[in-house]
């Protein structure tokens, strides 16, 4: 009776299969694989034929000795084997395990290729990152955190996604090369440090679950103090949990989808202006927050003495300072270093009013 271990042909058989409808669109390997299957069918076929004639066996048991022999399960003859049939099976001992042995030689490399890849890719996604300074971080690449995306690097500025999920970057990698992200959970302080959670302007975070978006306001403040959080919540009784674990904001997408479709019914009008003046689509108004910076002209200047309509031709229409909106200032309005300006104005007109506040031009300019 002949006896051998279980060993790398079942392995190989699995793995080769599993790695041949997972690989992608890796097409040199997909082919390669799909040649050492119809080989293993060949190889299969010729042994089952070859115990046929031989041995003079049925195809049943042809085909069992020939299985149990190219895997290597340990079972024994099904039939008493001749002298002639001891070599076939020999022959076809060296021949199968042969081709499964390349064939697991073909994953084994491609794993370890695709992991040292996958290492080099991180890691240039990192250097990418630790370079990133002032960017803006989501947290959660669904549909929400896509058009977050989406509208702010159309406006130019440099985004970091984070989410679980590596496959959603596959296919925007080849439209957006220039994408940064972070794959990993955002509840995890080494994930949020990564993105450059120091160095960031603002963190949007919007995943589905609301205890999830919890985790990571409460992780992204105790992290960094001063970083502007916004938060996505499903439940809007979720809103002052929110707020307390740090969000400075809190949009429920679901309401103000609801508002929005409302106010499309009962003025019009206004929310097509309103479109005009926050989209960045080439129309002519812009609704922008223009921070005063410490020693630029208008610090210290009262609105009537800074003359920001005359100089920019943008229009003030909310001061906010310390989380306290003055809507309409008055002309004796004294601005200080700190306060963010809402202002309208055609896009020309917001950047001088943005150098100004900046103090990247002065009174004579």
């Amino acid at each position: 009776m002949i006896k051998w271990g279980a060993g790398i042909p079942d392995l190989s058989i699995f793995l080769t299969l599993s790695l041949y409808f997972n690989m992608g669109n890796d097409s040199n390997l997909r082919q390669t694989i799909l040649i050492f299957i119809i080989s293993s069918l060949v190889i299969s076929m010729f042994g089952t034929i070859g115990y046929m004639l031989i041995e003079e066996w049925t195809a049943v048991n042809a085909f069992y000795m020939t299985v149990i022999t190219l895997t290597t399960v340990g079972f024994g003859e099904v039939e008493p084997l001749s002298q002639a049939g001891r070599l076939f099976t020999v022959l076809l001992m060296i021949v199968g395990i042969g081709a499964f042995a390349y064939g697991f030689s073909i994953i084994s490399q491609y794993l370890f290729t695709m992991s040292l890849n996958q290492i080099a890719k991180e890691r240039r996604m990192t250097q990418k990152i630790d370079k990133l300074e002032g960017h803006f971080i989501v947290c959660g690449y669904g549909r929400v955190g896509q058009n977050a995306t989406e509208t702010m690097r159309d406006e130019g500025h440099n985004v970091v996604i984070i989410d679980n999920v590596e496959n959603k970057f596959e296919d925007i990698q080849l439209n957006h090369p220039d994408l940064y992200y972070v794959v990993g959970d955002a509840t995890d302080d080494d994930i949020l440090l990564r993105a450059g959670l120091l160095k960031a302007r603002g963190l949007l975070v919007c995943t589905g679950d609301d205890a999830n978006n919890l985790f990571v306001v409460l992780s992204a403040r105790a992290l960094h103090k001063n970083l502007l959080i916004v938060a996505r919540t499903s439940d809007v009784h979720n809103e002052s949990k929110m707020m307390r674990a740090g969000a400075d904001k809190v949009i429920s997408p679901y309401r103000i989808g609801g508002q929005r479709m409302a106010n499309s019914l009962i003025r019009p009008q206004v929310l097509e202006m309103l479109d005009v003046v926050t989209t960045r689509s080439g129309l002519e108004l812009w609704l922008e927050d223009v921070h005063l910076l410490p020693g630029s002209f208008l610090d210290g200047k009262t609105i009537i003495e800074a003359d920001i309509r005359r100089r920019t031709g943008a229009t003030v229409v909310v001061l906010n300072r310390a989380m306290h909106n003055v809507t309409s200032p008055s002309g004796d309005t004294q601005l200080l270093a700190g306060d963010h300006l809402v202002v309208i104005g055609t896009r020309e007109q917001v950047e001088k009013l943005e150098m100004l506040a900046e103090g990247k031009i002065s009174k004579k300019d």
